[in-house]
């Protein structure tokens, strides 16, 4: 599910990507027209913006972008609140741990790195974690796993600390 459905109708980001999927479901009562003073963003990522997460509070969030680079932002002043997070290649997908200390990035050329939200650190860098894009990352439930979906068409579950793989790769069907 994208948050396209949630975008104020007059917005940039509607008016571009709307038309593009045709079949999303649609907000259909109580969504706003225009984003408003104080949800603009004055500061922006230098690439094309492409996934983005809440991170626990919900008061902040963070987006990755095609610049290599993910950046933790106020969600209400539009602020970055953050130096960016610089990694190796164009990041894919990004997720935040569930006591929401920890973010992952899975970039183009397969690495999962895992990041100290506060202090910026890079705790995790697996650089040959998947044979193609990194698409897809996700947290377990209590933080210590994290599971990665990739375009070279596995799925890993890795240790969040260690960076052990634990499970995989798993293969779907082929035919």
């Amino acid at each position: 599910l994208s948050a396209l459905p949630f975008s104020p109708s007059n917005s940039r980001l509607f008016k571009l990507y709307s038309p593009l999927f045709p079949n999303l479901p649609a907000v259909v009562s109580g969504r706003r027209v225009r984003w408003g003073v104080e949800a603009r963003t004055e500061e922006v990522h230098a690439g094309v913006d492409w996934p983005a997460v809440f991170l626990r509070a919900g008061s902040s969030h963070a987006s990755a972008s095609s610049n290599s680079t993910v950046r933790i932002w106020d969600s209400r002043t539009g602020k970055a609140i953050s130096p960016p997070f610089k990694h190796n290649s164009a990041v894919y997908s990004i997720a935040v741990s569930p006591d929401g200390k920890l973010i992952a990035c899975g970039e183009d050329k397969g690495a999962l790195s895992i990041w100290d939200i506060e202090t910026g650190a890079r705790r995790l860098n697996l650089v040959d974690a998947h044979g193609d894009v990194t698409r897809s990352v996700a947290f377990s439930p209590n933080g210590s796993r994290i599971v990665t979906g990739s375009y070279d068409k596995t799925v890993k579950v890795w240790d969040t600390i260690s960076g052990e793989l634990c499970l995989g790769p798993l293969t779907g069907p082929t035919g």
